[in-house]
């Protein structure tokens, strides 16, 4: 293929948003929310380098600089109930905030948090 084809080809399917800048700002969101509880809302949504968004504790084994979408979602986020010592089921209090990391390029979920610890996108 020559190089002006090339080009042409490939300017096109960025244009089309055919992958090579990932996933769509708008699209991430829509993703984050299919996974929330009914009425949760967008706080913000901001992509990076997962370093940015996840303590090396909670994914040791994902690479630090995959990039992802991380999106912040605010509503009633229902915890896990365990059942106690005590033959009881205890339920924590609802968060109200949870974390939604997607993968930049495919959208594929990575992991929430909820509560989640980030109140505002951290520096990068």
């Amino acid at each position: 293929m020559s190089t002006v084809v090339t080009s042409a080809v490939l300017s096109l399917l960025v244009l089309a948003g055919c992958g090579l800048q990932g996933v769509s700002r708008d699209r991430a969101i829509r993703i984050a929310l299919s996974q929330a509880p009914a009425g949760s809302t967008v706080a913000w949504a901001e992509r990076g380098p997962l370093r940015r968004f996840a303590d090396p504790t909670t994914l040791p084994t994902e690479r630090r600089d995959r990039l992802v979408w991380a999106i912040r979602l605010q509503g009633r986020f229902p915890g896990e109930c365990v059942l106690g010592g005590d033959g009881q089921s205890h339920c924590p209090d609802d968060a109200t905030s949870a974390l939604v990391v997607l993968d930049l390029e495919s959208g594929d979920f990575i992991y929430s948090e909820s509560p989640t610890r980030l109140d505002a996108p951290p520096d990068e």
